[in-house]
């Protein structure tokens, strides 16, 4: 599919075949939804292997594990810092940078030590880097 996109001072336009399929009129709602298209893809990625809403605080290890591979992918792979992650994540009741951190280096430790969290990090990355690559 060939898209033009066109730029202007205040507005950036996305053409296809001629028309117009997408047009935005400030930067911050541009970085807005590349934010959440690339944060939902990981979401989604994640809940494929775990098929549970992990975005509440709730502090259930069927809950925790998940938003932790999630908080490891989300750092890993998006250019996003660990606030915007956080708030992304739950937006009522965000989790702060110390938090996102926190599950991050989890999983890192886990997988350091469990056999079973290498081969499911392993495939959620290969599941996220096809997913991207779409």
């Amino acid at each position: 599919m060939k898209v033009i996109i066109h730029i202007e001072d205040d507005c950036i336009r996305i053409y296809k075949k001629n028309q117009e399929i997408f047009s935005v009129t400030t930067k911050e709602n541009v970085e807005a939804e590349i934010v959440n298209s690339t944060l939902e893809t990981i979401y989604n990625v994640v809940r494929q292997q775990y098929p549970i809403d992990f975005r509440s605080r709730n502090r259930k290890r069927e809950r925790v594990l998940p938003r932790h591979y999630f908080f490891y992918l989300a750092v890993e792979y998006s250019q996003y810092s660990t606030n915007e992650i956080g708030t992304w994540l739950n937006p009522e009741h965000p989790f702060d940078h110390a938090t996102v951190l926190h599950g991050k280096n989890a999983i890192i430790n886990l997988k350091d030590t469990d056999k079973v969290a290498r081969d499911v990090l392993a495939s959620l990355v290969e599941n996220l880097k096809k997913e991207l690559n779409k």
